[in-house]
């Protein structure tokens, strides 16, 4: 065999081809490139055994026959490969003019490197003896590396509990997995080869969809950014039950390798992944939860957060030529009494005909979108829309005369206040309030009647500011405090975190919850100053308990009012740069149901906001306000925190246990985390726990306490499980 001229597989080229100097540095810069594409070259010929530089550097010089480099080979590969490439070189061949294997060499420190080897005749003599041949070898790791990937790409694929699908470029299916298999069947049982129904004009119409627009979308949106080319949209599809159902379906374009030729041709994409969600369950959820959020149940009628609600939207769609909104209270005279003659179930009754008679009276001469809800106890509300003030009188006389013989062979005393919209303009909360204040007015004269709230009463109005004037002064001298009320985690009865509940320490009436002052604050510009003063409280001892080692979350109340006031976030930020602060991550702010947000958008953008500095949100509260999809989608919440006054009676009334447990299923489904506020018994903690819940708090594992107080209360509950 001929010895390796210095130029290696170059010169051996060079000279069998007889090319001069010039066509000698182009054949340098193949093998550069043949190196630079991680190839290396061996080739046969009359002139003996030539091989490319990149051969050299792996395998070293080529030496005595065709096989010898098989030496630094894997035994097993050894011996399947030698009698291939000798056969190669004969004809006819066995093995054909090709040999494509895969094989492992030697790295030289003890372990193997797969390789991929392609072997083939370039020229034969008369006899059919191989002339000229050659063998080329590649790293096959990369190639290795991917196979790995999409074999896990195809069981991630085939075992996702996602529907979905690889379509072609006309949309029709050429894969699919068994949940999207399942999840068709309910409707067209879609197979290979053929468009899933959800792509069907029909059914994207459903949701506004055109089936041409689209596909013309998302193929422009293929060539222009491919990274970033896919569509999400609603539908919805009648399955084989007849019920309707709602799907999210997502299309992103695959990239297969061939977008540059396709770009070039101006042809569409290749392949779609069609990915889709049923969210009728959730949905189902969501309207129940709702439903039941705003309901009495005993009665049927509307609850207060319902009626609140009501009148809110009704407030919203009034116009100066549609009369006057009529928001009315109502109770019974003396019902303690008639609760012990006939007991609770004869009292429950009593209440329910009540019910039916108001019911009743407002089917027989109001307007559709008047309304009616029990409030709680024997009182109830009203919203009517009227003329004028004159109306509304004739109105509340005639709902008084109903609510008389509601009871058969016991009549019934009958009180009743109102208010009226605009000439009251006030909120749907502040309006509920004044036709309270109307109700104990009645009451003062005689009971058995109605009164009118009088919006320029200046008694009233004087009273409300001599609380505001009271209590800006206690804040001034320091009568102000926070209560911490702890929470823990149901699974384990670990403590995780404490509530910051507001209290004034008043030098004549003793320690009073925020429900004996708070209720003017929120429309009036005290309450800034107090949401600032409990930010800077909060802080502080959250800084001191960090110091003390007490890994406690400190939850802090904030009002919508203070939220959306200029300069919050840069509040925030300022007080948490401040030394001794904890860490943002320490902090959850708590956001009331029931303080309406007048704009969602600047409430989204501030709440995100304070998520990019670190700090959690929590929607307190819930089920009692104004919450609806729009906030639970839009804002950025980490958890959803129950109402004490579903969760109290839970173990006493199923629809209550029903709200609760529609609840934790849609905070399950928007991924958030759950709090049960009026854990009062241990047998409620077991029922949360059961229920699936995640945290709880209430005065059945502690009493709100002064700061100095959780520190005692924490070693004296340690090792101990609540419930």
């Amino acid at each position: 065999m001929a010895g390796i001229r210095a130029g290696g597989l170059l010169g051996w080229l060079a000279g069998a081809l007889g090319l001069g100097r010039l066509r000698r540095e182009q054949l340098a810069l193949w093998d550069g490139a043949l190196s630079d594409a991680g190839l290396a070259v061996l080739c046969i010929s009359r002139a003996g055994l030539q091989a490319s530089r990149l051969w050299h550097q792996r395998l070293g010089p080529p030496q005595g026959d065709w096989l010898d480099w098989l030496r630094h080979s894997h035994a097993l590969d050894r011996q399947r490969l030698a009698p291939r490439l000798q056969g190669l070189l004969v004809v006819p061949s066995p093995f054909g003019a090709v040999l494509h294997e895969r094989l492992r060499l030697s790295d030289g420190e003890g372990g193997w490197t797969w390789f991929e080897l392609r072997a083939e005749v370039l020229e034969r003599d008369a006899r059919g003896l191989a002339r000229l041949a050659r063998c080329a070898l590649s790293d096959a790791r990369q190639r290795q590396a991917q196979r790995e990937r999409e074999a896990s790409a195809r069981g991630l694929f085939r075992f996702s509990g996602q529907a979905q699908a690889l379509l072609d470029g006309a949309w029709r299916i050429e894969q699919a997995n068994p949940a999207f298999h399942r999840l068709c069947a309910d409707w067209d049982g879609a197979m290979e080869g053929q468009r899933p129904a959800v792509l069907g004009p029909e059914v994207l119409a459903t949701g506004g969809h055109e089936a041409s627009a689209l596909w013309s979308q998302l193929s422009d949106a293929a060539r222009a950014r491919p990274d970033e080319a896919g569509w999400e949209g609603a539908v919805w599809i009648q399955d084989r039950h007849g019920q309707l159902r709602s799907l999210l379906l997502r299309l992103h374009v695959i990239e297969t390798g061939e977008e540059e030729e396709a770009d070039a041709l101006e042809q569409a994409p290749r392949r779609f992944m069609l990915e889709i969600d049923d969210r009728s369950a959730a949905e189902a959820r969501e309207k129940l939860l709702l439903g039941l959020a705003r309901q009495d149940p005993l009665t049927g009628l509307l609850n207060e957060a319902g009626l609140t609600e009501r009148i809110a939207q009704a407030q919203a769609r009034w116009r100066p030529d549609q009369g006057a909104l009529c928001v009315a209270r109502l109770d019974v005279d003396g019902f303690a009494r008639i609760n012990t003659e006939l007991g609770e179930q004869g009292g429950d009754r009593v209440l329910q005909h009540l019910a039916h008679s108001l019911r009743s009276a407002l089917r027989g001469a109001s307007g559709p979108q008047d309304a009616i809800a029990r409030l709680g106890g024997d009182e109830f509300g009203l919203l009517l829309h009227v003329s004028d003030e004159q109306e509304a009188h004739q109105a509340l006389r005639r709902l008084l005369r109903h609510a008389r013989g509601a009871v058969q062979d016991r009549p019934l005393s009958v009180s009743m206040g109102a208010t009226l919209y605009p000439m009251d303009e006030a909120a749907a909360e502040t309006l509920m309030r004044h036709a309270a204040s109307a109700l104990n007015q009645a009451k003062r004269d005689g009971r058995d009647r109605h009164a009118m709230f009088d919006p320029g009463d200046g008694q009233a109005s004087e009273q409300r500011s001599h609380q505001l004037r009271d209590l800006e002064q206690a804040l001034e001298l320091g009568e102000l405090m926070l209560y911490y009320q702890p929470k823990i985690a149901l699974a384990d009865g670990r403590v995780v975190g404490m509530e910051a509940l507001l209290r004034w320490r008043h030098p004549l009436q003793g320690v009073l919850g925020p429900d004996r002052f708070l209720h003017h604050v929120e429309s009036s510009p005290l309450a800034g100053r107090l949401g600032d003063w409990v930010l800077q409280q909060g802080l502080a001892q959250a800084g001191r308990w960090r110091d003390q080692g007490l890994a406690l979350e400190l939850s802090l109340n904030i009002s919508a009012r203070h939220l959306q006031s200029p300069g919050f976030v840069a509040r925030l930020r300022e007080l948490l740069a401040q030394p001794g602060a904890p860490a943002p991550q320490q902090l959850c702010l708590e956001l009331l149901e029931s303080s309406a947000l007048p704009d969602l958008g600047l409430a989204e953008s501030v709440l995100r906001e304070c998520r990019a500095l670190g700090l959690k949100l929590a929607l307190d509260d819930f089920g009692t306000g104004y919450a609806n999809l729009a906030y639970l989608r839009r804002l950025p919440f980490d958890a959803l925190k129950l109402d004490r006054s579903f969760v109290q009676t839970l173990l006493v009334n199923e629809k209550d246990q029903a709200l609760v447990r529609n609840a934790l299923a849609l905070a399950r489904e928007l991924g958030l985390a759950t709090v049960a506020e009026g854990a009062e018994s241990p047998a409620h903690l077991d029922a949360l726990r059961a229920l699936g819940c995640q945290q709880a708090q209430g005065n059945g594992i502690a009493l709100p306490m002064p700061a100095d107080q959780v520190s005692v209360w924490l070693n004296a509950r340690a090792g101990r499980l609540p419930g």
